[in-house]
């Protein structure tokens, strides 16, 4: 395997979020701090977006682990078409019991909860991820949830978190969710990493891994890294993966800026045929490997399967 190969002890450069690689650059630490500020204040709504793959998910995930214990939190990986599932969602995230299937007796039971929780102080956090997806309807009974009760003693114990493409905070400005951006406290916006944050991310993950970008990657392999992820960290790590499989393609114990070019085709555009020229830029590593059948079938077939499971999550995760 290539991970073996550059005496890594994982996979350095995985799609699936994992906090054990979490890069804090300084804005990210920044806005850490502030949502953990936030909830603790019970300010709230709070609004995290930024462009796919810039980090939002391990961002909450962050946050959840940073949380004190008298916050309780129900993540919400994808939110449901309607609040009848979302409030499934949240009770089984609470360990409650649902009963009856229906919104008013699942909301009786979320009451209670809350009820009790407030005479400990207790805040209950819902940290929804894909939050764009959301339909109005779901946002405006989210607001209705979270409004304070004068029944309760003290500050409303709901708090919201949401995470979501830029054009979500452009669905929140229409004209029926009014009240809802109203309750928004805080806006936080996930930008592109810079060159030198690049860097330093590429380094952080190999580290992580056991290893060491300045021995894996020639420098100006770095460059092109930089210049074709346009500092998306998603699209750094599918670079840099798929330069990685090339360089084990190739037996190359240094991986150079030409290996970089080949894969770089992968984050061309999101048309199928883009499917087409990256498989080619595969094929044409593959190309350069000799006759040794060890080389050409064994390491070519571990890079394919590699490549088709990458190119599949990651379309995927484009598209949807």
């Amino acid at each position: 395997m290539h991970t073996q190969f550059y005496g890594l002890s994982r996979e350095p450069f995985a799609i699936n979020p994992d906090p054990d690689f979490w890069y804090r650059s300084h804005s990210h630490q920044e806005i850490l701090s502030s949502i953990i500020t936030g909830i603790e204040e019970r300010k709230g709504i709070l609004l995290v977006t930024g462009e796919t793959g810039t980090g939002k998910t391990i961002l909450l995930r962050q946050v959840l682990q940073a949380l004190d214990p008298s916050v309780k939190a129900v993540f919400i990986s994808r939110p449901p078409e309607t609040f009848e599932e979302l409030l499934k969602e949240i009770l089984r995230g609470l360990n409650l019991p649902p009963g009856e299937p229906n919104k008013s007796s699942m909301l009786s039971r979320l009451h209670e909860y809350l009820y009790r929780g407030s005479s400990g102080d207790e805040i209950l956090l819902l940290a929804v991820d894909e939050a764009h997806e959301m339909s109005g309807e779901v946002l405006e009974e989210l607001r209705v949830l979270c409004n304070p009760d004068p029944r309760r003693p003290g500050p409303g114990a709901v708090q919201l978190i949401f995470a979501g493409r830029p054009e979500f905070e452009e669905k929140l400005r229409s004209r029926e969710l009014r009240q809802v951006i109203q309750r928004v406290a805080l806006r936080c916006r996930l930008e592109p990493l810079t060159e030198s944050e690049i860097r330093e991310y590429v380094e952080h993950r190999l580290k992580t891994a056991g290893g060491s970008a300045t021995g894996i990657f020639a420098p100006d392999a770095v460059d092109l890294i930089c210049r074709h992820s346009r500092g998306i960290p998603l699209n750094v790590n599918a670079l840099a993966y798929m330069a990685i499989c090339g360089g084990y393609a190739l037996s190359r114990k240094q991986i150079g800026p030409d290996v970089v070019e080949k894969v770089s085709p992968v984050l061309g555009g999101r048309k199928p045929q883009r499917w087409k020229e990256a498989t080619g830029s595969i094929k044409a590593l593959a190309g350069h490997t000799g006759d040794s059948p060890l080389i050409t079938k064994v390491t070519y077939a571990l890079l394919a399967y590699s490549f088709l499971a990458l190119f599949i999550v990651f379309w995927l995760n484009l598209l949807f």
